[in-house]
């Protein structure tokens, strides 16, 4: 899911990832991270497409415990030029990403900002990555109105 510069590190990845998707093709995970290759390298309308396929195979509550899916998703969308989706998806996952920093009883309102300057020394972690991408969809997304 990194964000890079390296498109041969980005044609590799839809390589593979196009290759175990064939392996196991209603696999959510998998399509996912074909969907977030497919996104890397440009083809939005194949991200979007591949993004939406795992979302459907999972329930909804399942899905929306989903960020990395939501983050690619709205970038996706925005890229595609669906911008009221994209909005809407991200306000979802801002809602998610808020809901679990509450259940982890984490202080302070506008956690995200806290969160990413605390775990930029650590290793890296799921939490991080969800973080990392909400950042750059909401980036992308909300970026033009600021």
């Amino acid at each position: 899911y990194s964000k890079s510069n390296d498109t041969n590190s980005y044609k590799e990845a839809l390589e593979n990832a196009i290759k175990v998707n064939k392996w196991s093709p209603d696999n959510s995970m998998f399509l996912c991270t074909l969907g977030a290759a497919y996104y890397r390298n440009g083809d939005y309308e194949n991200a979007l497409k591949t993004l939406e396929s795992s979302k459907s195979i999972l329930l909804e509550p399942e899905a929306a415990s989903q960020p990395e899916l939501l983050a690619f998703i709205a970038m996706s969308q925005y890229k595609l030029d669906r911008k009221d989706e994209a909005e809407a998806t991200l306000e979802q996952l801002q809602a998610i990403l808020e809901k679990r920093q509450e259940d982890r009883r984490a202080p302070g309102p506008g956690f995200l900002p806290e969160i990413l300057q605390l775990r930029r020394h650590s290793i890296w972690s799921p939490s991080r990555v969800q973080i990392l991408l909400f950042n750059e969809a909401k980036e992308l997304i909300q970026g033009e109105k600021q």
